[in-house]
């Protein structure tokens, strides 16, 4: 049983370990695509206001 759990809980670091890195990228690809999707439209909106 002690076993188990130690190897549950090498696992789980692992996981963090390898995880962390890449959901910071995903994290700050996200709020990349926001910030231009807002910039776009404030953009757009922007040309098309003397219409």
């Amino acid at each position: 049983m002690r076993f188990r759990r130690t190897r549950l809980w090498i696992a789980g670091l692992v996981a963090f370990v390898f995880g962390f890195p890449l959901s910071e990228k995903a994290f700050a690809g996200f709020f990349n695509v926001v910030d231009t999707s807002i910039g776009l439209g404030l953009a757009i909106a922007d040309s098309a206001g003397g219409s």
